[in-house]
């Protein structure tokens, strides 16, 4: 195996040059450049692939396409460590305004964070005690629509949805669940999450969804993207369905078992949900109906293709073995 250390000026000059022969429609040399971004490659001294370099330039340029940037060039500075990003701006529509420096410093600089949680159910005891004493505190009851059963609505089914809310509640409830005084009223190793996307009701309308994340670490989640070996998307197909974008994630060997010893053990009680969070939402939250074994799992959702590839990008740069860090941003 081929290892090099992270002084490589013309290996990325070389796929500098490849980058401009492609994505011919974001690549304009003549046009005059806006903005500056330099992003700087920390190591802390380790031995890199020469593939893993590879791989994180691809991902940045990749980045330029997912969020339809237009640049004048990209550069290796002098000190070899750097790429200078020089954009022009961002394919839009003649009346849209310029999205500004922080739109491409979240293209070029974010990563998505992956996390596996524990749930509680809208049945536990301490959910039901949360939500009592949160509605008759603050009289939230009127914008919690709480999971009844569909087939016997007097009574409650258990869910990892332990309430739902309307779009125009939404940014109103996460304001208070974010206050330092209702925060007092959630036990130790309980988190509130909303679902990544609103979903649609059987009965009508449109909800988010309310999960209460259960902390089985001293960070919470029991597994995070650190322990990704991979990430890749595919697309699924159902007889009579819409081709539906997933994201398949492959694990370290040291994830792996504890993928499979956790869901034996939801499984082995009651089938418990797993919550699968990206930046902080739950994209999905199965029942786990038997253990997890191969260190293989495949987020589904309500993906769009282009989000998929957004999200499997900025997965991937989590995955690197190496930090991609903003030194500057300027607006020329």
């Amino acid at each position: 195996m081929h290892l090099i250390k992270i002084s490589y000026g013309l290996f990325f000059t070389a796929l500098i040059l490849t980058a401009c022969h492609n994505n011919a429609g974001l690549y304009r040399s003549s046009e005059q450049a806006k903005y500056s971004i330099t992003i700087g490659i920390e190591s802390e001294g380790q031995v890199v692939e020469e593939a893993q370099i590879d791989e994180a330039f691809q991902l940045l340029k990749s980045q330029l396409v997912n969020y339809g940037i237009i640049y004048q060039s990209v550069e290796v500075a002098p000190d070899q460590r750097q790429i200078v990003f020089n954009i022009i701006g961002r394919l839009t529509a003649q009346w849209e305004d310029d999205p500004g420096l922080d739109y491409y410093l979240n293209a070029l600089a974010g990563r998505s964070q992956l996390e596996f949680w524990e749930t509680f159910r809208n049945i536990d005891e301490p959910v039901k005690l949360l939500l009592g004493e949160l509605v008759k505190k603050y009289n939230i009851g009127d914008k919690l629509i709480f999971t009844h059963s569909p087939i016997y609505p007097e009574s409650v089914y258990p869910s990892a949805v332990i309430a739902e809310v309307a779009p125009e509640d939404m940014s109103l409830l996460d304001s208070l669940f974010r206050q330092p005084e209702v925060a007092g009223y959630l036990p130790l190793d309980m988190v509130l999450a909303w679902s990544f996307y609103v979903v649609d009701s059987p009965e009508g309308g449109a909800f988010f969804e309310l999960f209460a994340l259960k902390k089985t670490t001293e960070m919470g989640p029991f597994l995070t993207d650190s322990e990704v070996q991979s990430v890749e998307n595919s697309a699924t197909e159902e007889p009579g369905m819409d081709p539906q974008s997933t994201i398949d994630i492959v694990f370290t060997p040291e994830a792996s078992l504890i993928l499979a010893n956790k869901t034996r053990q939801l499984a082995q009680d009651s089938n418990r949900e797993i919550a699968i969070l990206i930046d902080g939402y739950v994209v999905t939250a199965p029942q786990v109906m038997s253990e997890i074994s191969g260190g293989r799992c495949q987020i589904s959702g309500n993906f769009e293709v282009e989000q998929v590839k957004k999200i499997r990008d900025r997965l991937k740069l989590g995955v690197l073995p190496f930090d991609l860090k903003v030194v500057e941003a300027v607006k020329l």
